[in-house]
Order: C-alpha cells, then structure tokens, then sequence
C-alpha cells in the first residue's frame, strides 16, 4: 500500500489502566509501537492519535491544532449520536475487564489511578505533524482521512475486541465509510477474563489473555477484516 495513502490509528493507548494485569501488556509493547511509529512517520505515513476522552491536555498543542483546522465533514451525513450497531459483536466485547484472577477481584489501586490526569501514555511520542482525533466522534477522524486522501487505515492499540473495533472512529464504523482497515497483530491487545470467562458468568481454566487474543483474531479476521503483524505492514509500504 502507498505510504502516503495510509494512516497508524493509535486506538486508547492511555497513561493508566482499570486492570493492572491488562495495563502491563500493554506497557509491554509500547517500545516496539513506537519503533513502528517512527519507522512509519519516516516513510510518509499519516499518525493519528485518539485517546478516547483525553482531549483536554492537548488542547493548544500542534497536533491538536492541526485537527482543528481541518475542514470538517459529517463522516455519517449527520452528527454522531450514538454507539455502534451490529447484529454481532467480538467475544467480551462488553463484559470483558478484569484479568487479575478467576475470581474477578482486580488488584488496581483505584485511588491512585484516580490522582492521574488521564492522557496518551509518554512511551508514544506526537510529533507536530501527527494529528490528535476525538475517538468519540467519526467524523475528525474521517475529516482528516480526506484532506489527507487516505485509503488506509492500520489500527494499533487496545482493545481489539472493544474500542479498535466498536468505537465511534473503529474499524467497523471506517469500513462502512469505505476505508481499507487492518489491525496490527502484534500490536493490539484484547481484553478479556483470566480464569474466567465473563461472557457465560463462570470459571473457564482454559481461558487467559492469550487462548482470548486467538479466539478474537479468528473473529475479527472472519468477519471484519485480516490482522497484519507491524513488520510486513512496515515493508509493505511504497
């Protein structure tokens, strides 16, 4: 794909996490988001961020601002009013949280998370050329997309199953407005139960983040579209 026809949608990558197992994955990966955000800013390609409800500490900031004076255009033909609807959804789409334990009692020091002014993590770094879109509305995201002549949209972040694919500026929603969409398999993660499944209510000892991850990336490969691993996305790129 055509680098300059292609966009790095960084989906919810934020500064704190309601589960502590589930934030450390992501923490775990950022190193290597980073390297392929960089390697892909390099190539020419289009970086926009969208930390879901952390708008406020962007605000005057050039990759904000950028935003701002993009000619907006009504992704939908009308202002978003609501959530996503299909009549399917990934598996923990909406039950999913907690991976600490089967027994579902979240280790998180909520007083602590609650002292965070919630923002991007600092691993990922916004350049002035980068663009920060609101990940409640479709239509900054589909307003940039068109004044840059974007066709692709490669999706890394979290959730896989809920916000990379559910939200306002997720997959699903880009495919309808025909865009090409992939996710990054190696830079995604779900969330899901640990010990527990969450969808049936009960203990499940074969289910961990990882047996999830595979049964989501079937799903979303079936059913939304095909997972590229970030080093064939990087070489993929004229």
């Amino acid at each position: 794909m055509k680098a300059s026809e292609t966009a790095i949608v960084v989906v919810d990558v934020w500064n704190k996490g309601e589960c502590p197992v589930v934030f450390q994955r992501l923490e775990a990966m950022l190193p290597t988001m980073q390297d392929c955000l960089s390697e892909a800013r390099g190539k020419g390609v289009t970086i926009i961020h969208g930390p879901t409800g952390a708008m406020k500490p962007y605000e005057g900031t050039p990759a904000r601002d950028v935003m701002m004076t993009v000619p907006k255009l009504l992704a939908l033909g009308k202002t978003w009013g609501g959530k996503l609807t299909v009549d399917w959804q990934p598996p923990w789409a909406s039950t999913g949280g907690c991976e600490c334990n089967a027994e579902r009692k979240c280790a998180v020091d909520k007083r602590a998370n609650r002292s965070i002014t919630l923002a991007q993590h600092p691993v990922l770094g916004i350049t002035d050329d980068d663009f920060i879109v609101d990940g409640d509305s479709p239509d900054e995201l589909f307003s940039v997309c068109r004044h840059r002549r974007i066709a692709n949209l490669y999706y890394v972040g979290q959730a896989l199953n809920m916000c990379i694919v559910g939200r306002a500026y997720g997959m699903e929603v880009m495919k309808r407005l025909g865009f090409r969409v992939n996710y990054s398999r190696d830079l995604t993660i779900v969330v899901s139960g640990n010990g527990f499944n969450p969808d049936t209510g009960k203990p499940d000892l074969s289910l961990n983040p990882y047996t999830a991850m595979s049964t989501v990336r079937v799903f979303m490969d079936k059913y939304v579209a095909k997972g590229i691993e970030s080093k064939d996305f990087l070489e993929g790129l004229g």
